[in-house]
C-alpha cells in the first residue's frame, strides 16, 4: 500500500506542478487521484491498527511472562510517536503497576513541562544523553522522590508538578547491567 501511495501522491504532484499559476480547483483526474490516495490511506491506517493489536498482544504476553518492573518506549518519529503512545496504553491498561519510561527525539523537542501533555501515558521521560538516567534504572523503578532528585535528564510528575532535574554534562556514565 505504501508503495502504492508514494505512486500516487508523485503523480499528484505532477499535476501541481503542471498547474497554470492561479488556476484553483481540481479537473476530474486530479479529484479521482485525490479518492484514490484517501481510500489508500484508510486502508494503510486500518491495516496499522491490525499490526498495532498484534504488538500489542505480544507485549502484554511478554509482561506476563517476564513480569519486568519497567518497559522503556524510544520515540523518534510522528508516526512511531503514535504507535507508541497507543501500545504504552495498552501495557498500562492492562499492567498499572508498570513503570513505562520513555526518550529520544520527541522528548527533547518537546522539552520538560510540556512533555506530559502530549506523553501523559508514560511514567518517566528522559531528555538528552539516556544513558545517564538510565544507569540509575533503580532509583526511577522504586520511585524514591529523594533518589529521583539525582537522577540526571529525567522528567516526571510529582504530585501535579512537573520535575525536570538538571541534564548531565558528562558524557562518562555507569553501564547498567541486566540480571538473567
Amino acid at each position: 500500500y505504501r508503495h502504492e501511495l508514494l505512486r500516487l501522491s508523485d503523480e499528484l504532484e505532477r499535476f501541481a506542478v503542471e498547474r497554470t499559476p492561479g488556476e484553483i480547483g481540481f479537473d476530474a483526474d486530479e479529484s479521482k487521484l485525490i479518492a484514490k490516495i484517501l481510500k489508500l490511506e484508510e486502508k494503510i491506517e486500518y491495516r496499522n491498527q491490525d499490526v498495532l493489536s498484534s504488538i500489542s498482544q505480544d507485549l502484554n504476553h511478554l509482561v506476563e511472562y517476564y513480569q519486568p518492573d519497567c518497559v522503556g518506549f524510544k520515540l523518534l518519529s510522528d508516526t512511531s510517536v503514535k504507535d507508541q503512545i497507543y501500545l504504552a496504553r495498552e501495557l498500562k491498561s492492562k499492567h498499572e503497576n508498570l513503570t513505562i519510561i520513555a526518550g529520544a527525539y520527541h522528548v527533547d523537542v518537546m522539552f520538560h513541562s510540556k512533555c506530559f501533555d502530549f506523553f501523559d501515558t508514560f511514567d518517566y521521560l528522559v531528555y538528552g544523553y539516556g544513558e545517564p538516567a538510565m544507569s540509575r534504572i533503580e532509583d526511577i523503578i522504586t520511585g524514591n522522590g529523594e533518589a529521583l532528585k539525582t537522577v540526571p535528564n529525567l522528567i516526571y510528575k510529582a504530585g501535579e508538578k512537573i520535575v525536570v532535574n538538571e541534564a548531565s554534562h558528562n558524557d562518562v556514565w555507569k553501564p547498567f547491567t541486566i540480571d538473567d
